[in-house]
């Protein structure tokens, strides 16, 4: 398999007041092509901090960083922008879509921000317009392509964020607690979909998540406890309930 992600010696720290706060101390780990894993632990584990510096938001103070294989870990600021918008895919607990903008806008916007449009050919802009519609209709949004976000329920904002985050075709998807704010039965359809993803396009994703309902979809468990890997376990079939 292709490594996709690979960690080795991650430390980092944050300055609270007079106090040094450490909240990765040591991590190593390495995502292959393909997977589907959930980062778990309790609040203050570390997890976020680690879905930060692997999504090139945050840079370690110590440790590297490999992603699609180039180190990013002392790459200047425009430089691992750039790689994120090549490389990586976010869905996150809040959506973070911009409210004026329709789904088909909204999935579109990594395109633009990531400079694909700019790069490429009239054929190739023609096939990335294509996909954004495709992978709505995929999502079944088949009748939201035009709408805003103000005219979606909850869990079809989340199907307008996981084609965003697809759009690109990244290395890696990574998701911030993706069920926080649906329902069980939302979150479970959700699920499904990325699963769909995963096995349809070969998606890797990586879930930082305290909801066993994602843990039950994901084949890989990933504990952090105290900013250290405390488990990693493979979970035979996967798939939800």
């Amino acid at each position: 398999m292709d490594t996709v992600l690979q960690i080795r010696g991650l430390k980092k720290s944050y300055e609270l007041g007079h106090l040094r706060t450490p909240a990765l101390r040591g991590v190593d780990l390495t995502i292959e092509r393909g997977e589907f894993t959930a980062l778990v632990g309790p609040s203050g584990s570390g997890k976020t901090t680690l879905l930060n510096i692997a999504g090139c938001l945050d840079v370690p103070d110590e440790g590297r960083v490999l992603l699609a294989g180039e180190e990013v870990q002392n790459l200047k600021s425009g430089r691992r922008a750039e790689i994120r918008g090549r490389n990586i895919g976010f869905v996150f607990q809040t959506f973070n879509l911009i409210p004026v903008l329709t789904a088909r806008e909204n999935v579109e916007y990594p395109l633009i921000l990531g400079g694909h449009y700019k790069r490429a050919d009239s054929g190739e802009r023609r096939r990335l317009k294509k996909r954004s519609v495709e992978l709505l209709k995929e999502l079944g949004l088949e009748e939201y392509i035009n709408r805003r976000p103000e005219d979606m329920s909850a869990g079809q904002r989340q199907r307008v964020a996981i084609a965003r985050s697809l759009v690109t075709e990244p290395a890696i998807i990574l998701a911030d607690e993706p069920t926080a704010n649906v329902d069980n039965k939302t979150g479970a359809e959700i699920m499904n979909l990325l699963t769909a993803m995963n096995e349809r396009h070969g998606a890797t994703f990586l879930f930082a998540t305290h909801d066993p309902l994602v843990m039950a979809f994901c084949r890989r468990i990933v504990t952090l406890t105290d900013g250290r890997i405390s488990d990693d376990k493979k979970q035979a079939g996967g798939g939800g309930r």
